[in-house]
Protein backbone atom coordinates (compact mmCIF):
# COMPACT_ATOMS: atom_id res chain seq x y z
CA UNK A 1 0.00 0.00 0.00
CA UNK A 2 1.46 3.43 -0.71
CA UNK A 3 2.06 6.12 1.28
CA UNK A 4 -0.73 8.04 0.33
CA UNK A 5 -3.36 5.23 0.59
CA UNK A 6 -1.93 5.21 4.41
CA UNK A 7 -2.78 8.82 4.82
CA UNK A 8 -6.56 8.63 2.99
CA UNK A 9 -7.46 5.56 5.34
CA UNK A 10 -5.88 8.02 8.72
CA UNK A 11 -8.07 10.54 7.46
CA UNK A 12 -11.09 8.43 7.56
CA UNK A 13 -10.17 7.17 10.69
CA UNK A 14 -10.03 10.45 12.23
CA UNK A 15 -12.67 12.03 10.49
CA UNK A 16 -15.11 9.05 11.28
CA UNK A 17 -13.92 8.98 15.00
CA UNK A 18 -15.47 12.85 15.38
CA UNK A 19 -18.97 12.04 13.56
CA UNK A 20 -19.98 8.70 14.55
CA UNK A 21 -19.87 9.67 18.41
CA UNK A 22 -22.47 11.86 19.67
CA UNK A 23 -25.75 10.62 20.85
CA UNK A 24 -28.94 12.70 22.13
CA UNK A 25 -29.92 12.14 25.40
CA UNK A 26 -33.54 11.74 26.30
CA UNK A 27 -33.28 15.13 28.59
CA UNK A 28 -34.08 18.69 28.47
CA UNK A 29 -33.33 21.86 30.43
CA UNK A 30 -30.21 20.86 32.09
CA UNK A 31 -27.70 23.06 33.59
CA UNK A 32 -25.34 21.01 35.22
CA UNK A 33 -23.83 16.66 35.32
CA UNK A 34 -21.60 15.47 37.05
CA UNK A 35 -20.22 11.98 37.81
CA UNK A 36 -20.95 10.71 41.18
CA UNK A 37 -20.47 6.85 42.00
CA UNK A 38 -20.23 5.88 38.58
CA UNK A 39 -23.48 7.34 37.33
CA UNK A 40 -24.19 10.64 35.52
CA UNK A 41 -25.98 13.16 37.79
CA UNK A 42 -28.13 15.90 36.35
CA UNK A 43 -29.34 18.82 37.53
CA UNK A 44 -32.68 20.51 35.54
CA UNK A 45 -33.83 24.08 34.95
CA UNK A 46 -36.22 23.74 37.73
CA UNK A 47 -33.52 23.03 40.28
CA UNK A 48 -34.38 19.13 40.32
CA UNK A 49 -31.91 16.39 40.77
CA UNK A 50 -31.77 12.97 38.67
CA UNK A 51 -29.08 10.29 38.24
CA UNK A 52 -28.88 7.81 35.05
CA UNK A 53 -30.08 3.95 36.29
CA UNK A 54 -30.26 0.98 34.43
CA UNK A 55 -34.02 1.52 33.51
CA UNK A 56 -33.75 5.43 33.48
CA UNK A 57 -33.37 7.96 35.32
CA UNK A 58 -34.13 8.56 39.44
CA UNK A 59 -35.28 11.47 41.26
CA UNK A 60 -32.88 12.10 43.81
CA UNK A 61 -33.87 13.08 47.62
CA UNK A 62 -32.46 16.07 48.09
CA UNK A 63 -33.89 19.77 48.54
CA UNK A 64 -35.29 21.35 45.37
CA UNK A 65 -34.58 24.60 43.78
CA UNK A 66 -30.38 23.10 43.41
CA UNK A 67 -28.12 25.52 41.58
CA UNK A 68 -24.75 23.74 41.06
CA UNK A 69 -23.81 20.04 41.45
CA UNK A 70 -20.03 18.59 42.34
CA UNK A 71 -18.25 15.83 43.19
CA UNK A 72 -15.55 14.59 46.10
CA UNK A 73 -14.80 12.90 48.75
CA UNK A 74 -16.90 10.15 47.99
CA UNK A 75 -19.69 12.92 48.28
CA UNK A 76 -22.53 15.03 45.65
CA UNK A 77 -22.18 18.27 47.17
CA UNK A 78 -25.03 20.24 45.75
CA UNK A 79 -25.94 24.15 45.91
CA UNK A 80 -29.38 25.56 46.38
CA UNK A 81 -30.73 28.92 45.12
CA UNK A 82 -30.69 30.63 48.84
CA UNK A 83 -26.82 30.33 48.73
CA UNK A 84 -26.65 27.28 51.17
CA UNK A 85 -24.47 23.87 50.22
CA UNK A 86 -25.28 20.40 51.16
CA UNK A 87 -23.30 17.18 51.45
CA UNK A 88 -25.10 14.08 49.59
CA UNK A 89 -23.84 10.53 50.26
CA UNK A 90 -24.14 6.50 51.76
CA UNK A 91 -24.43 8.47 55.36
CA UNK A 92 -27.26 10.22 54.07
CA UNK A 93 -28.11 14.53 53.94
CA UNK A 94 -26.23 16.83 55.61
CA UNK A 95 -26.60 20.83 55.88
CA UNK A 96 -22.88 21.91 55.45
CA UNK A 97 -22.93 26.21 54.92
CA UNK A 98 -25.96 28.33 54.93
CA UNK A 99 -24.07 31.81 56.86
CA UNK A 100 -22.29 32.88 54.37
CA UNK A 101 -24.08 32.66 50.79
CA UNK A 102 -22.49 30.81 48.20
CA UNK A 103 -22.71 31.32 44.22
CA UNK A 104 -20.49 28.66 43.17
CA UNK A 105 -18.46 25.74 44.65
CA UNK A 106 -15.31 23.12 43.01
CA UNK A 107 -13.85 20.60 44.93
CA UNK A 108 -10.11 19.70 44.88
CA UNK A 109 -8.04 17.84 46.97
CA UNK A 110 -9.36 17.70 50.53
CA UNK A 111 -10.94 21.26 50.19
CA UNK A 112 -14.45 22.00 48.82
CA UNK A 113 -13.88 25.28 47.32
CA UNK A 114 -17.12 28.02 48.10
CA UNK A 115 -17.04 30.87 45.94
CA UNK A 116 -19.60 33.64 48.06
CA UNK A 117 -22.20 35.60 46.95
CA UNK A 118 -20.20 38.92 48.36
CA UNK A 119 -16.89 37.85 45.85
CA UNK A 120 -15.12 36.16 48.54
CA UNK A 121 -13.54 33.10 48.52
CA UNK A 122 -13.33 30.05 51.26
CA UNK A 123 -13.46 26.61 51.57
CA UNK A 124 -14.19 23.42 53.88
CA UNK A 125 -10.99 21.67 54.51
CA UNK A 126 -11.57 18.51 57.17
CA UNK A 127 -14.98 20.22 57.94
CA UNK A 128 -13.62 22.82 59.46
CA UNK A 129 -14.24 26.68 57.32
CA UNK A 130 -11.50 28.96 56.80
CA UNK A 131 -11.56 32.34 54.25
CA UNK A 132 -9.15 32.19 51.78
CA UNK A 133 -9.23 35.44 49.40
CA UNK A 134 -10.98 38.99 50.35
CA UNK A 135 -10.89 42.35 48.76
CA UNK A 136 -11.95 41.58 45.17
CA UNK A 137 -15.69 40.75 43.88
CA UNK A 138 -14.76 37.51 42.51
CA UNK A 139 -17.43 35.96 40.23
CA UNK A 140 -16.33 32.42 38.77
CA UNK A 141 -13.85 30.00 39.20
CA UNK A 142 -12.18 27.32 37.33
CA UNK A 143 -9.36 25.06 38.18
CA UNK A 144 -6.10 23.73 36.67
CA UNK A 145 -4.24 21.08 38.76
CA UNK A 146 -3.28 23.13 42.20
CA UNK A 147 -4.35 26.28 40.15
CA UNK A 148 -8.54 28.19 40.86
CA UNK A 149 -8.26 31.11 38.49
CA UNK A 150 -10.92 33.39 39.25
CA UNK A 151 -12.37 36.21 37.36
CA UNK A 152 -13.51 39.36 39.52
CA UNK A 153 -17.04 41.92 38.20
CA UNK A 154 -14.59 43.45 35.44
CA UNK A 155 -13.74 40.45 33.52
CA UNK A 156 -10.22 40.68 35.13
CA UNK A 157 -8.59 37.48 35.61
CA UNK A 158 -6.87 36.39 38.43
CA UNK A 159 -4.81 32.90 39.46
CA UNK A 160 -4.66 31.66 42.67
CA UNK A 161 -2.17 28.69 43.62
CA UNK A 162 -4.04 26.08 46.05
CA UNK A 163 -0.27 24.90 47.32
CA UNK A 164 1.36 28.25 48.64
CA UNK A 165 -1.84 30.51 48.81
CA UNK A 166 -0.32 32.86 46.45
CA UNK A 167 -2.83 35.34 44.36
CA UNK A 168 -1.91 37.66 41.62
CA UNK A 169 -3.42 39.12 38.94
CA UNK A 170 -2.72 37.48 35.11
CA UNK A 171 -5.14 39.49 32.93
CA UNK A 172 -5.84 43.15 34.18
CA UNK A 173 -7.80 43.84 30.67
CA UNK A 174 -11.58 43.68 31.60
CA UNK A 175 -14.57 41.88 29.50
CA UNK A 176 -13.88 38.22 30.28
CA UNK A 177 -17.21 36.23 30.35
CA UNK A 178 -15.72 32.96 30.77
CA UNK A 179 -12.77 30.56 31.76
CA UNK A 180 -12.47 27.54 31.25
CA UNK A 181 -9.37 25.15 32.24
CA UNK A 182 -7.57 21.71 32.68
CA UNK A 183 -4.67 20.07 33.31
CA UNK A 184 -2.34 23.21 33.31
CA UNK A 185 -3.86 25.29 30.54
CA UNK A 186 -6.39 28.03 30.82
CA UNK A 187 -8.92 29.64 28.69
CA UNK A 188 -10.38 33.27 28.63
CA UNK A 189 -13.35 34.18 26.68
CA UNK A 190 -13.56 38.12 26.08
CA UNK A 191 -17.47 40.04 25.94
CA UNK A 192 -16.72 40.20 21.80
CA UNK A 193 -15.96 36.44 21.10
CA UNK A 194 -12.23 36.57 20.79
CA UNK A 195 -11.13 33.47 22.69
CA UNK A 196 -7.07 33.80 24.65
CA UNK A 197 -4.64 30.82 25.79
CA UNK A 198 -2.70 31.15 29.55
CA UNK A 199 0.77 29.85 28.82
CA UNK A 200 4.32 30.07 29.60
CA UNK A 201 2.53 33.32 31.98
CA UNK A 202 1.17 35.00 29.07
CA UNK A 203 -2.09 35.13 26.81
CA UNK A 204 -2.05 33.78 23.50
CA UNK A 205 -5.21 35.06 20.98
CA UNK A 206 -7.05 31.92 18.73
CA UNK A 207 -6.37 32.53 15.37
CA UNK A 208 -10.62 32.48 14.52
CA UNK A 209 -12.24 34.99 12.61
CA UNK A 210 -15.45 34.61 13.86
CA UNK A 211 -17.38 35.36 16.93
CA UNK A 212 -17.27 32.18 19.72
CA UNK A 213 -19.79 32.03 22.39
CA UNK A 214 -19.11 29.54 24.45
CA UNK A 215 -15.31 27.40 25.62
CA UNK A 216 -14.70 24.40 26.95
CA UNK A 217 -11.28 22.10 27.66
CA UNK A 218 -10.44 18.86 29.18
CA UNK A 219 -6.81 20.27 28.44
CA UNK A 220 -6.20 17.68 25.56
CA UNK A 221 -9.24 19.52 23.51
CA UNK A 222 -10.18 22.96 23.28
CA UNK A 223 -14.10 22.66 22.40
CA UNK A 224 -15.90 26.13 21.38
CA UNK A 225 -19.21 27.38 19.56
CA UNK A 226 -19.25 30.23 17.07
CA UNK A 227 -21.85 32.93 16.57
CA UNK A 228 -23.52 30.70 13.74
CA UNK A 229 -23.70 27.52 15.87
CA UNK A 230 -20.92 25.81 14.80
CA UNK A 231 -19.01 23.40 17.27
CA UNK A 232 -15.40 22.95 16.69
CA UNK A 233 -12.75 20.56 18.35
CA UNK A 234 -9.22 21.62 18.77
CA UNK A 235 -6.51 19.73 19.65
CA UNK A 236 -3.92 21.67 21.78
CA UNK A 237 -0.81 19.46 20.91
CA UNK A 238 -1.11 19.66 17.24
CA UNK A 239 -3.09 22.38 16.88
CA UNK A 240 -5.89 20.23 14.33
CA UNK A 241 -9.38 21.87 14.78
CA UNK A 242 -12.36 19.26 13.60
CA UNK A 243 -16.02 19.95 12.92
CA UNK A 244 -18.36 18.13 15.37
CA UNK A 245 -21.58 16.96 13.57
CA UNK A 246 -24.56 18.25 15.45
CA UNK A 247 -26.92 20.84 14.39
CA UNK A 248 -27.63 22.54 17.67
CA UNK A 249 -27.69 26.53 18.98
CA UNK A 250 -25.80 25.84 22.19
CA UNK A 251 -26.55 26.85 25.51
CA UNK A 252 -22.88 25.40 27.09
CA UNK A 253 -20.65 23.08 26.93
CA UNK A 254 -19.71 21.01 30.02
CA UNK A 255 -16.84 18.23 29.85
CA UNK A 256 -17.22 15.97 32.34
CA UNK A 257 -14.99 12.85 33.22
CA UNK A 258 -14.35 11.23 29.38
CA UNK A 259 -17.15 12.96 27.63
CA UNK A 260 -18.20 16.14 26.41
CA UNK A 261 -21.81 16.87 26.68
CA UNK A 262 -23.59 19.90 24.45
CA UNK A 263 -26.70 21.90 25.87
CA UNK A 264 -29.52 22.82 23.27
CA UNK A 265 -30.89 26.46 23.96
CA UNK A 266 -34.16 25.24 25.36
CA UNK A 267 -34.00 22.03 24.71
CA UNK A 268 -32.05 18.41 24.56
CA UNK A 269 -29.01 17.17 25.85
CA UNK A 270 -26.38 15.87 23.63
CA UNK A 271 -23.83 13.48 24.17
CA UNK A 272 -20.54 13.22 22.92
CA UNK A 273 -17.48 10.82 23.68
CA UNK A 274 -14.19 10.48 21.43
CA UNK A 275 -12.31 7.51 21.91
CA UNK A 276 -9.41 7.77 24.07
CA UNK A 277 -7.03 6.72 21.06
CA UNK A 278 -8.09 9.38 18.96
CA UNK A 279 -5.95 12.37 20.58
CA UNK A 280 -2.74 9.73 20.02
CA UNK A 281 -3.99 9.25 15.96
CA UNK A 282 -3.91 12.77 15.45
CA UNK A 283 -0.65 13.51 17.46
CA UNK A 284 0.81 10.35 15.38
CA UNK A 285 -0.77 11.37 12.39
CA UNK A 286 0.98 14.44 12.59
CA UNK A 287 4.41 13.58 13.06
CA UNK A 288 4.26 11.74 9.79
CA UNK A 289 4.42 14.80 7.98
CA UNK A 290 5.68 17.02 10.47
CA UNK A 291 8.38 15.95 12.75
CA UNK A 292 8.11 18.45 15.05
CA UNK A 293 6.24 20.77 16.55
CA UNK A 294 6.55 24.25 16.55
CA UNK A 295 4.64 26.29 19.47
CA UNK A 296 3.70 29.77 18.15
CA UNK A 297 4.00 32.67 20.11
CA UNK A 298 1.65 35.15 18.27
CA UNK A 299 -1.40 33.30 18.67
CA UNK A 300 -2.67 29.40 18.38
CA UNK A 301 -4.95 27.77 15.81
CA UNK A 302 -3.45 29.61 12.66
CA UNK A 303 -1.24 26.47 10.82
CA UNK A 304 -3.72 23.82 11.14
CA UNK A 305 -7.03 23.21 8.83
CA UNK A 306 -9.49 20.75 8.77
Amino acid sequence: MSFFNKLGILFLIIGSIVNAQITKLDLQGILDIVIYDGSPVYLNQHGDVYIATASGFARLNVPDRMLQLATGHNSLYLLREDGSVWQHNQEGLKLLERDLPTRQMLVYGNRLYLLRNMGALSCIENGRPRMLLTGHQYTTMSRAGNQIFLTDGWGRVYRYDTYVDFLEMIDPTPDTVQIASADSVLFALKKDGRVFKYEDMQFYPLMYDKGITTIETNGQYLYFADREDNIYELNLAVERMDTLNVSVKPEFLRWVEDRLYISEKGGYLYEYKPLARRHRIQVNFHRLYSPTIHPMRDGFGSTRGF
